[in-house]
């Protein structure tokens, strides 16, 4: 079912493009504001555009359905909580860090964004189940039932839940009383157990559901965050500052992967037009070049330098992607959805969401002769002169 992280160490470059910190925060009572963390670091210009150029965009179209509470979530839980995790610990390896104390500040601020995490994938099953989203809502841990009982589902919120209020009771306190502060080899131990709760459900949810657009990538994207997160975290707990660095270029590479070409549904119709990687392979380019900015900067330069360069290299080389593919997609999903989508729970998930995942899939994979992949096709690639000319996605020039 989800995709299992792709944990090769060898691989030194990976990616950075996301940058708005903080996550949603641990356990308060119904009604009771919950504080958001944030770490500032060497990824906030990345993270903000993921967040602000494609996924706030991605909520937008899917505005007044209940997938746009699923996207909301993966922005949370995936691009705030996860990225700022890797905010953390590229501080602690930064050049002239003192490794004491910057292990102990990174330990502290992995913990916080962890219980931030666990709140937010809380909020990722009431999305599923189509009653709410992780937008400052503030969730009581422990005491839901199941949302998602009845449908194909629920094998997630079954095993999700009880291990979501078990780690947050340990990272985020209970009662109000302050949480014991963790080492990060103790909390690579927690988000182990939060991964094999995913594990667990491998194999349980039908490939109909792991299958539908946006839900299941969220899934998958999830999944492999907190695999590559136990394994970042736990190296980061042994000192080793180069296996780190390595991990959290892993750890970036695979979440813009997952986000930009699977969350946004990219491989979908490229296999429903029968081209495979036409689009995919050319987010794929700029997800290298950017990998080798982080990967040869995580241990060398100063964490705004790092920050500068990496905000650079993402803007020049996914602009024209964000300003034309993506524009074109959201603005064709928009368009259909405002024509209306069924009701009911006959489709995939067996939830409100099954309505527009059914209109969703016959948009993505209906066109025939891969229509809807040549116009976007064509918004990228303009008129007779190739806008792309002597840039990363050069390759695309004269593909259509």
């Amino acid at each position: 079912m989800f995709k299992k992280a792709l944990l090769a160490l060898t691989v030194a470059g990976s990616l950075a493009l996301v940058g708005c910190g903080g996550g949603g925060g641990g356990g308060g009572d119904a009604g009771t504001p919950v504080k958001r963390n944030d770490v500032a670091g060497p990824l906030d210009s990345v993270q903000g555009q993921l967040s602000s150029d494609v996924l706030s965009p991605l909520t937008q179209s899917l505005s007044g359905t209940p997938l746009a509470g699923v996207v909301n979530c993966v922005d949370q839980a995936v691009v705030n909580d996860v990225l700022d995790v890797v905010d953390a610990l590229a501080l602690s390896i930064q050049p002239g860090a003192n490794p004491t104390t910057a292990v102990t500040v990174a330990a502290a601020d992995v913990q916080a964004e962890l219980g931030d995490l666990v709140t937010d994938l809380q909020g990722l099953v009431l999305s599923l189940a189509g009653t709410t989203g992780c937008a400052n809502i503030p969730i009581p841990l422990g005491s839901l039932t199941n949302p998602l009982a009845g449908t194909p589902l629920a094998p997630l919120g079954e095993q999700l839940l009880p291990a979501l209020a078990q780690a947050s009771a340990v990272l985020n306190g209970v009662g109000g009383a302050l949480p014991t502060q963790l080492s990060l080899g103790q909390l690579a131990g927690v988000i182990g157990q939060l991964q094999q709760a995913f594990n667990g459900v491998s194999g349980q949810i039908p490939a109909t559901v792991t299958n539908a657009p946006v839900v299941g990538a969220s899934l998958d994207v999830v999944s492999e965050a907190l695999a590559n997160l136990q394994l970042t975290v736990g190296t980061a707990a042994t000192g080793n500052v180069t296996g780190t660095a390595n991990a959290l270029t892993v750890t970036v590479t695979d979440l813009l992967d997952g986000v930009l070409t699977r969350v946004v549904p990219l491989d979908i119709i490229e296999a429903a037009a029968g081209r495979p990687g036409v689009l995919t392979n050319v987010v794929h380019t700029a997800i290298d070049q950017l990998a080798s900015i982080l990967g040869s900067g995580l241990t060398t330069l100063p964490a705004g330098n790092l920050g500068t360069q990496l905000s650079q290299g993402s803007v020049d080389l996914l602009e024209p992607f964000n300003a034309s593919v993506l524009t074109d997609l959201l603005t064709q999903i928009q368009t259909t959805l405002a024509g209306g989508v069924g009701t009911g729970t006959g489709g995939p998930t067996g939830t409100p969401l099954d309505g527009v995942l059914v209109t969703l899939t016959g948009l993505l994979t209906g066109t025939s002769g891969g229509g809807l992949l040549t116009g976007l096709l064509g918004g990228l690639l303009g008129g007779a002169t190739c806008p792309l000319a002597g840039t990363p996605l050069a390759l695309l020039c004269g593909i259509v």
